[in-house]
């Protein structure tokens, strides 16, 4: 049973443990003291390279301000670096709460594990398979997001230091992943020049790990839970189902008026503690994606402006990064938005499968409660930014219809810029 089990939660985990072990996220839910050493080590790691990294990036953004080309292109790594830091940084103080959600994943799958006695159970069988279909939505978008987020780092880190490695540069030519500005060449002359390029693709790619781990992590909780509001929605329609009233003893109808009330008090029960991890959800990831929601959609108009200086530059390889650039910060937006709709749409199932239930074979006590469960779950279970905003399908129209609106003024602004250098 033991051993089913572990599978089970390998399913379910496995997509994005990696990252959080990869990270140092991991070692706060261990107590091996030879473990959490390793992986405040590869934390401080990233946050010591990442911040090693960022000081050189103001020092350029304050050297080229006025250039709205070389702004732009300091930007959207620079927003992108600081706020990835920020959300390791955020995370780590917060993995208390996340311990508490995966644990809560763990004694679900152990609870619903199989053995000899019960392989033929029905129910218990029902009930795994919803559970696996939401584990293998948690799957695949961890692992779009692996394709994704890791693409975008591919093409990004390396490409400079192979133009320098394969083409004719110069060493005053020599560019860093990031746009930095160390005050001397001599930081471009072998063995420095290695040296710092390997510890920013280093610290990138930590940070890449970590922003990962964070939003894979948020979406496989988030889906989880939906699952067991699924399987609580069936529980619920089952409930009037399995009551019988019609040609049995008085006896025997007090005996099942018993059980039903036994029944309904354990959904109830059920049912308040996934609203209580929704709200944990809700509470531990608020701050983070609002700053996500924001730096998302500035950067996500600062690359609609690269991609005009890339056409207008016909300058395949920049296009080609900018759109891995473009995906993986408008999938970071979706999965949050994903997760907000579908812990939406899940919580009012719950309503929705008791209205389709026989309630009105219950005993009018009975009933009456059933009113109360479904007032209860017409309040909105949501992912939020900052409380500000809800994190839905609508919003994430919103978010792309907005950045769609930048595009036409930065293609208008372009188009002007042209044209007053044809005219002057």
């Amino acid at each position: 049973m033991k051993e089913k089990s572990n599978e089970d939660i390998d399913y379910a985990l496995s997509a994005n443990r990696w990252s959080l072990i990869s990270s140092g996220l991991w070692s706060r839910l261990k107590t091996t003291k030879s473990f959490c050493s390793m992986g405040t080590f590869a934390f401080f790691t990233m946050n010591l390279l990442n911040g090693l990294t960022c000081i050189p990036q103001f020092v350029d953004l304050y050297l080229i301000w006025g250039s709205s080309y070389d702004m732009f292109e300091n930007m959207k790594c620079s927003l992108v670096l600081i706020f990835m830091q920020f959300k390791g940084i955020a995370i780590w103080t917060k993995m208390k709460q996340v311990g508490f959600l995966l644990g809560e994943i763990h004694a679900d799958w152990e609870r619903e594990a199989l053995d000899s006695d019960n392989l033929l159970d029905q129910e218990l069988l029902k009930r795994r398979e919803v559970m696996m279909s939401f584990a293998k939505i948690g799957r695949i978008i961890s692992y779009i997001m692996t394709v994704t987020t890791y693409g975008a780092a591919l093409f990004f880190l390396p490409t400079r230091y192979l133009k320098a490695a394969f083409f004719n540069v110069t060493v005053e030519e020599r560019q860093f992943p990031y746009e930095t500005e160390y005050l001397t060449n001599a930081v471009k002359h072998s063995p420095y020049y290695e040296m710092i390029y390997l510890s920013q693709m280093i610290g990138g790619t930590l940070c890449v790990t970590t922003n990962f781990a964070v939003d894979s992590t948020v979406a496989v909780v988030t889906v989880h839970i939906c699952g067991q509001f699924k399987i609580l929605a069936n529980d619920w329609n089952k409930l009037a189902s399995s009551f019988e009233q019609e040609k049995i003893d008085e006896w025997t109808r007090k005996r099942n008026v018993e059980v039903t009330k036994a029944t309904l008090k354990k959904l109830v029960q059920r049912h308040l503690h996934l609203v209580g991890l929704a709200d944990v959800i809700e509470e531990t990831f608020s701050a983070i994606v609002l700053l996500q929601l924001i730096v998302s959609s500035i950067v996500i108009s600062l690359i609609g402006f690269y991609f005009i200086q890339a056409i207008e530059n016909t300058d395949v390889l920049g296009f080609t990064i900018g759109l891995c650039y473009l995906t993986s910060q408008t999938l970071f937006i979706f999965v949050y938005c994903f997760s907000g709709q579908e812990l939406y749409n899940q919580g009012i199932g719950v309503a929705d499968a008791i209205y389709m239930s026989n309630w009105y074979n219950l005993p009018p006590d009975i009933s009456k409660s059933l009113m109360f469960v479904q007032l209860r779950c017409y309040k909105r279970l949501s992912i939020t930014a900052g409380k500000f905003c809800v994190m839905d399908y609508t919003m994430f129209m919103t978010v792309s219809l907005h950045n769609s609106e930048d595009d036409r003024i930065l293609r208008i602004f372009t188009a002007c810029r042209a044209l007053g250098k044809l005219v002057g």
